[in-house]
């Protein structure tokens, strides 16, 4: 399985160059990026990424577990470049290992707590898609039905899965199945350290929603930024259905896999043309900059703090 990923990954890459040479008339766009827009590019990756950072701080705050900004946001950039090198996985184990190995703290208590981070995230996520297809009802009279189909089932599923667990865990109900117990325990665990510290949660929220905000900022610009005509709430709904995309991550990064999402969803909003294909090259290329150039910092800042706790362990 791991060799498949693998040769789909090489075989994309090698799909997405052959692409750039067979359109290479088209990259004279780039050309037409000033200096300011790259700089706004790269200030709005940073802004993401420590929004991104702050939910994973305040969560982690739910154990009493206090990080440095060092810790917390280097442990999310490199999250995100560990993700490259194996698929969604990647940077999770990463990040499980740092605080197990400098915190002692549990792998259980880490898979609880992301798994339900992730439900609530993906309960976000949906909502916001939502309130972007009601505003651009109210707005522009469009109402895009696809889209909202897609959200409600989307919230529909994230808040059922919640209720399902509590009411199968209620009851009682024992499948004899090993990992779909685990998943519900993890997940009932998840839930109710959530719900016993709201006052976290609501700052999870928050910073999970500026997440989202500055992403679909930064995709708008990249729109922007090759004269391409487009509103933003159009974009906010295409940003917020591509973060459904680690349901079906199948390549390191989803290489290939959130850029399909974009040029199909901009096709729905009638954004059509190859400068959509290099907005969304352009949108990658600046996530990659950004996430490998201090994503190899902070991993040899937390490489070397683990050496140092190690080395503490040996002296005693």
């Amino acid at each position: 399985m791991k060799n498949l990923k693998n040769y789909i990954f090489i075989l994309i890459i090698l799909l997405g160059l052959f692409f750039l040479y067979i359109k290479k008339a088209h990259l004279k766009y780039f050309l037409d990026i000033n200096v300011f827009e790259l700089i706004a590019l790269l200030a709005i990756s940073y802004l993401g990424f420590l929004m991104l950072g702050f939910s994973f701080k305040f969560i982690l705050k739910i154990f009493a577990l206090t990080l440095s900004f060092r810790e917390w946001f280097g442990l999310t950039v490199c999250n995100s470049m560990f993700n490259y090198y194996l698929p969604a996985k990647g940077g999770t184990i990463a990040k499980a290992f740092y605080l197990k190995k400098y915190y002692g703290f549990g792998y259980s208590y880490y898979i609880s707590l992301m798994t339900g981070s992730t439900i609530i995230g993906f309960a976000l996520i949906a909502s916001i898609g939502l309130i972007g297809v009601f505003l651009t009802y109210i707005l522009t009279d469009r109402f895009l039905s696809i889209f909202a189909i897609l959200f409600s089932l989307l919230l529909a599923g994230s808040l059922l899965s919640g209720v399902l667990t509590k009411f199968a865990l209620r009851l009682k109900i024992n499948i004899r199945h090993k990992k779909f117990n685990s998943l519900v325990i993890n997940l009932k665990e998840g839930i109710s350290y959530f719900r016993t510290h709201r006052k976290l949660t609501l700052y999870f929220c928050l910073f999970s929603i500026l997440f989202i905000l500055f992403m679909s900022i930064r995709l708008y610009i990249c729109f922007i930024a090759l004269d391409q005509d487009v509103n933003f709430l159009d974009i906010l709904i295409i940003r917020s259905i591509t973060e459904f995309s680690f349901l079906i991550s199948l390549v390191p990064g989803n290489l290939g896999i959130k850029e399909g999402i974009i040029i199909f969803s901009a096709g729905i909003f009638n954004i059509h043309g190859d400068q959509v294909v290099v907005a969304v090259i352009l949108d990658r290329a600046v996530s990659m900059f950004f996430v490998f150039g201090l994503g190899f910092l902070y991993s040899k800042i937390l490489l070397g703090e683990l050496s140092k706790e190690r080395a503490k362990e040996v002296v005693q």
